[in-house]
C-alpha cells in the first residue's frame, strides 16, 4: 500500500479518511477536499457530467491495423475520476477504447451502470462514428479519435467535455457564466430571451457558406399606431433601417369606412421616401382610419 494513502474510505465516494496507524498526509488531505469541492461545485450548478481529473490519453495503432485509445492512470492515481449522470466514479488504473478502424471518425465516452454508485470504479467505454446526443445525461465524452486521414488525430478536448475545475468560472462569472461563447445543439427558453441592443448584442447565424448578423432591434418588432392618409399616405420613421412592414386597421374609428388595399413604399422605391429608416403607408380606402403599424429591422 501506499504510504500516502489512507487505510480507509468512504463507501460511495470513496473519499480518504484516516484509520488507526496512519499519519496525516498533506497531499491526501488536497485529495479529499477537492472531492467534496468538486462535488459541491457540481451540485450548485445542476451539472451531472464532469471529470475532476484523468490520467494520460493515448492513441494507438495496433498490429492488425486498428486502433485503441488508452486512458492510464498517472502514479497512484485513477484513470479518471467524476460525475456520470450524477453518479460519482472512480475508474480504474486503465481504460481502453478498442477495434477502432482507419477511415472513420469516433466519439469516445465513459458509461456508468446501476451499479457504479455502489463500486465507482465500475465504469465502461463506449465508442461510437457518430455523436449521441441521447446519451448527454448518462455519458461523458472524453474525446474524439479522427482516423478518416494520413495522419490519426486525437482530440483531447472535444466541445461538451466538461472539468469540474472549469466549473469555478460558472460559479463566480455573472456576466458570462458559460464564458464568452457558447456552443450547445439545442437551447430552450422557459421565460424570456433578453438581448441588450445598447451593447450592440444580436443574433449571429453561421453557415458553410459564411455568417450572417442579426442585430437585437432587428429581432423585436416596434409597433407604432397612426391615422391613415388616404392615397396621399402618411409618412413615418421607424428610428432604424427597415427591413418590413406589416399593417392592419385597428378597432375604432367612424362606423361604415372601408381600410381597402393597403401597401408600403420603401426607400429607393418611392420618391417621398427620404432614407431607410422611413416608410410610408398609402390606403386606397376612406382617410383617417386608425392603424397599427408593426416594424421589423433589418
Amino acid at each position: 500500500m501506499n504510504e500516502k494513502k489512507y487505510r480507509q474510505r468512504t463507501k460511495v465516494l470513496g473519499i480518504p479518511v484516516v484509520g488507526h496507524g496512519d499519519s496525516i498526509w498533506p497531499e491526501t488531505e488536497l485529495v479529499k477536499y477537492q472531492i467534496i469541492e468538486n462535488m459541491l461545485m457540481a451540485g450548485t450548478r445542476g451539472v451531472k457530467n464532469c471529470l475532476f481529473e484523468e490520467g494520460d490519453l493515448k492513441l494507438e495503432r495496433n498490429a492488425d491495423g486498428e486502433f485503441s485509445v488508452v486512458l492510464r492512470a498517472t502514479g497512484s492515481l485513477p484513470c479518471a475520476v467524476g460525475l456520470i449522470g450524477g453518479v460519482y466514479f472512480d475508474a480504474p488504473s486503465r481504460l481502453e477504447w478498442g477495434g477502432l478502424k482507419a477511415g472513420k471518425q469516433y466519439f469516445l465516452y465513459l458509461i456508468a451502470s446501476p451499479k457504479t454508485i455502489v463500486e465507482p470504479s465500475l465504469v465502461r467505454t463506449i465508442s461510437s462514428e457518430f455523436e449521441k446526443k441521447d446519451m448527454a445525461k448518462s455519458a461523458i465524452l472524453i474525446s474524439i479519435a479522427d482516423l478518416r486521414g494520413e495522419t490519426p488525430v486525437l482530440d483531447r478536448y472535444p466541445d461538451g467535455k466538461l472539468y469540474a475545475k472549469d466549473l469555478a468560472r460558472h460559479v463566480s462569472d455573472s456576466e458570462n457564466p458559460h464564458g464568452e461563447s457558447m456552443e450547445q445543439d439545442e437551447l430552450i427558453i422557459r421565460k424570456n430571451l433578453v438581448l441588450d441592443a445598447q451593447n450592440g448584442a444580436g443574433l449571429t447565424i453561421r453557415t458553410e457558406q459564411g455568417s450572417a448578423t442579426l442585430s437585437a432591434a432587428s429581432l423585436v418588432p416596434r409597433v407604432l399606431e397612426c391615422v391613415s392618409g388616404g392615397v396621399k399616405g402618411t409618412s413615418l420613421s421607424a428610428g432604424g433601417k427597415v427591413g418590413f412592414v406589416m399593417v392592419g386597421r385597428m378597432s375604432g374609428g367612424q362606423d361604415g369606412l372601408k381600410l381597402g388595399e393597403t401597401y408600403v413604399g420603401y426607400y429607393g422605391a418611392d420618391t417621398s421616401v427620404v432614407d431607410e429608416s422611413s416608410f410610408v403607408v398609402y390606403n386606397t380606402g376612406d382617410v383617417a382610419i386608425p392603424l397599427r403599424v408593426v416594424i421589423f429591422y433589418k
